[in-house]
């Protein structure tokens, strides 16, 4: 998928649509589960020592709120913002020692403007809890009040409740898919998967019929769910064997109009520690406190040296075990702060271990003899929060009014258009973030988004209804977005692509809607059958593909059937798995309108030079001049030929007596992190075997290797190629080129 990432700022921020739009805020709740998933970790700690679920104030002369209040508007109708009247909501708080949620015994009913406020509230996770009656169903809705609320009064946007009948019971569909921690965000098979739901007394009830295993892929899913809260349970084992530190994530499904799916997106499973049982460890306990606030800090990573990882729980407390004895390390992160080390040493009499020493300290084992609990000794790991602020997008959605007898048109405010908002991450998984709808002035707004400094999410403005999906391509994921409603046959949905949140400022994403949604009848549609191929233009369509990957010296050959009207196509390509925009390469070839077409270019004499690219074919309505209709986005890979490498493709070299060295250099893509060559000897009988594959040494100017061949090497036939890897997608392979001993 083409990707156009722009940042724009202006300095419009005068709150307009707040008041009116405020139902999009109902997305912040997506994004808070992310933040809740964390906290239902395994080995995150537990209650204070005392056993106490509630949660510890923070002093006041601390920078945050000693309390919160909380204020919200019920509506049962999201198009028109009706309030729903004399609803009694419940006010529900995790209890972080057992996760179950229990009732604060706090409830309000709503006004006759569906407004209602909670007030004097501490930081937790909660649950707002509306019940329904004859006429609209039960609904819920998440609240996490953390150290990231440093205004005392909160604004937690409209929550829905729609009428009887109005939402399919029964009907959702709930996925996810289970990855390991690490680079690659590889898929994790076989992992047993239990689905519990939250009751009103505020426990957890496990769903019997609702128990599967992670595929192969590490996707799960769990069919026909009603709206409720539930929790995702990965106890971490492998065919009896515990691999992987167990891990839950919620997932709410609320009454959502037309909510059929919830994608939980990537849990990440952290792998099981396996220390030595020769060396002594123990089970290190804390507790972790903003400095600034003097309150607990809740759901930040705490990392071990070993690889081992964990969550602080909502007060702030942590626990690590098997840390073995000797100088240790752990890393403190938050979304918002500077990473946090801490150094410290467990210090043992080679049999068992005694205490921890921590800044000169020696903080003795319990009673237990195996557990420091540093909090029950008086100790607080304190730390400075440098907290982004959030950030806003707001923007003005056009369409075209065509003048009479003309063929020309003009850009006007389109009022009371609808559309949605998804984040897409670097992993290529996505979330759907809400519904906003334009003004009468056709302007919208929201706030209170997470900046791309704390997410790295790139936002997406699509038609309603759109569905995006994950596929594989030839060099890595490829997102798609596809909406199957009539008016968007053949066209990508995609209003705005890629858009960041800035910290602390307003992203403004204007976008032009397509001119076949106003065009009475329009003539001219966009390409969807263009595909290239190397290969003779006589053989079409048999070699012809959608992901080609060429060299820059190949004959390329592009065929499409050109639309009615449309005398000439323009051939774009970008860099892909950029995080920048990058200059389009663009060649403008002749249709044939309503038949097939055909071109042939180079690469390398259009100015492509080895990476990787994405590729579209745009057409212009003659009838709406400089409105391009594009085609989908596909995948063009320009690697290096045989004859770009040394040694070339048919080189013979004659080995001497002694050992003999020979430099094997390739071409540089910057976009690569890593470069490696892998020479592969070539028996006259059975399958070539690979038979050396050094990293390269030096990858700023050319990838240079050097190999030395034992004057026993064998005479015959050989083959090498160089491997360009990325951070990003799959590796780009140069071509074979064939090497002769003898």
């Amino acid at each position: 998928m083409l990707k156009k990432f722009n940042n724009s700022k202006n300095n419009k921020g005068d709150g307009k649509m707040n008041s009116k739009n405020s139902l999009l805020r109902l997305g912040i709740a997506a994004m808070m589960l992310c933040l809740l998933a964390a906290t239902f970790i395994t080995g995150c700690g537990g209650a204070n020592s005392s056993g106490s679920a509630t949660p510890t104030q923070p002093s006041s002369s601390g920078n945050l709120p000693v309390s919160y209040n909380v204020r919200g508007k019920l509506i049962s109708d999201s198009t028109n913002l009706t309030p729903a009247a004399s609803i009694t909501i419940k006010l529900l708080m995790q209890d972080p020692a057992t996760s179950n949620f229990l009732d604060t015994g706090k409830s309000t009913v709503t006004l006759s403007s569906g407004e209602f406020s909670f007030l004097g509230l501490t930081r937790g996770i909660y649950v707002l809890s509306a019940s329904g009656n004859a006429t609209l169903q039960d609904s819920q809705k998440l609240l996490v009040i953390n150290e990231s609320n440093t205004d005392s009064n909160i604004e937690t946007g409209n929550m829905f409740i729609v009428p009887v009948g109005s939402t399919p019971t029964g009907e959702v569909t709930l996925r996810g898919k289970t990855v390991a921690d690490g680079p690659g965000s590889t898929p994790i098979g076989g992992l047993t998967i239990r689905l519990s739901r939250l009751g009103t007394d505020g426990n957890w009830a496990l769903i019997t019929d609702k128990i599967t295993q992670s595929l192969s892929s590490g996707e799960f899913v769990f069919l026909k769910l009603e709206t409720g809260t539930y929790k995702v349970d990965i106890d971490g084992f492998i065919n009896g064997i515990s691999k992987f530190t167990p891990s839950s994530k919620l997932a709410i499904i609320g009454t959502t109009a037309n909510l059929t799916e919830l994608d939980l997106g990537n849990i990440v499973m952290v792998t099981v520690p396996s220390p030595s049982s020769s060396i002594p460890t123990i089970t290190l306990k804390g507790r972790l406190v903003d400095a600034l606030a003097s309150a607990p800090m809740s759901v930040a990573i705490v990392s071990l040296d070993s690889g081992q990882t964990t969550v602080s729980d909502g007060l702030g407390f942590f626990e690590l075990k098997g840390v073995e004895a000797g100088v240790r390390r752990i890393n403190i992160s938050k979304q918002g702060m500077a990473p946090f080390n801490l150094s410290f040493e467990v210090i043992s009499n080679g049999v068992a271990a005694t205490g921890v020493s921590l800044n000169g300290q020696l903080y003795p084992v319990n009673a237990d003899g195996r557990t420091v609990d540093l909090f029950s000794r008086g100790y607080d790991i304190k730390i400075t929060l440098d907290q982004h602020s959030s950030g806003s997008l707001m923007g003005t959605v056009k369409s075209f009014v065509f003048e009479s007898n003309k063929a020309t048109y003009v850009t006007v405010p389109e009022p009371n258009y609808p559309f949605e908002l998804w984040q897409v991450y670097p992993d290529n998984s996505s979330v759907r973030h809400g519904s906003v709808t334009s003004d009468e002035d056709g302007e919208w707004k929201i706030d209170n988004l997470p900046p791309f400094e704390d997410n790295s999410a790139l936002w997406f403005a699509v038609p309603t209804g759109t569905k995006v999906a994950v596929s594989q391509g030839q060099t890595g994921n490829v997102v798609t977005f596809t909406n199957s409603s009539s008016e968007w046959a053949g066209y990508n949905p995609v209003l705005a692509y890629g858009y960041k949140v800035a910290s602390g400022k307003t992203t403004v994403m204007d976008f032009t809607l397509p001119t076949f949604l106003f065009k009475p009848d329009p003539v001219v549609q966009p390409i969807s059958d263009a595909k290239m191929s190397i290969n003779p233009a006589a053989v079409y369509p048999g070699g012809y593909e959608i992901d080609p990957n060429v060299n820059p010296l190949d004959n390329v050959y592009l065929k499409w059937t050109g639309p009615n009207l449309v005398t000439q196509i323009v051939l774009s390509f970008q860099r892909a798995y950029k995080n920048a925009a990058t200059p389009e390469v663009q060649r403008t070839f002749s249709s044939t309108p309503g038949q097939v077409s055909s071109a042939e270019f180079k690469p390398g004499t259009i100015g492509l030079d080895f990476g990787r690219y994405t590729w579209k074919v745009t057409v212009y309505d003659p009838d709406i001049p400089n409105m391009p209709l594009d085609s989908t986005p596909h995948l063009f890979v320009v690697s290096p030929s045989e004859n770009d490498i040394t040694p070339p493709n048919n080189t013979t070299i004659d080995l001497a007596a002694v050992a003999y060295k020979i430099t094997f250099i390739a071409p540089k893509d910057d976009e690569a992190t890593s470069i490696s060559m892998e020479l592969y000897h070539v028996p006259a009988v059975g399958n070539p075997s690979l038979i050396g594959a050094p990293a390269s040494d030096e990858i700023t100017t050319s990838p240079i290797w050097t190999l030395t061949l034992p004057a026993t090497t064998a005479a015959g036939n050989y083959k090498w190629r160089a491997v360009y890897n990325y951070l990003d997608g799959q590796p780009m392979y140069s071509d074979f080129a064939n090497l002769t001993f003898k």
